[in-house]
């Protein structure tokens, strides 16, 4: 985390960028930053990888794909987390919203994708964090498989 009235986010950190932590009134304090080397893009492609691994998809770089070969263009419309204060409990909530384009000999397709995840907590923890992050990440590819089920995929 990343914190400080005097620090700035510079290009690289604001892709890592995940949230940002408030006080009671509202003022940041600090900004909840994924590990070095990853970033929103990165985090997202593991994730659509895995799941079109998990559906006998092989995912490559489009530059190494094979004339024909499907291509997938994905905009992150959304990849955040926000605390809900609140007076006996708090919550964590993470939201994940995907469009995604898919071109291929059979035609285009845009599917939109979204996750959401919800912690309810006492305390805000970066595990806290972590725990509504992957909630939404689990309901992400539960949306993901009923997405690419209802479009042929």
């Amino acid at each position: 985390m990343k914190k400080g009235a005097s620090y700035a986010l510079d290009a690289t950190q604001c892709k890592q960028a995940i949230a940002r932590k408030r006080g009671g009134f509202g003022k940041a304090f600090g900004d909840i930053l994924l590990t070095p080397g990853e970033n929103v893009e990165t985090v997202t492609r593991k994730m659509l990888t895995n799941a079109f691994a998990s559906r006998g998809y092989n995912v490559v770089d489009a530059a190494s794909a094979p004339a024909g070969t499907p291509h997938v263009t994905v905009d992150i419309r959304q990849f955040r987390a926000w605390f809900t204060p609140g007076f006996w409990s708090a919550s964590i909530e993470a939201k994940l919203d995907t469009r995604l384009k898919i071109d291929s000999p059979h035609g285009h397709r845009q599917i939109t994708v979204t996750g959401y995840g919800h912690n309810a907590i006492q305390v805000a923890r970066e595990a806290n964090w972590q725990l509504a992050y992957q909630r939404a990440f689990e309901d992400y590819l539960k949306q993901f498989a009923d997405a690419a089920n209802n479009n042929g995929l």
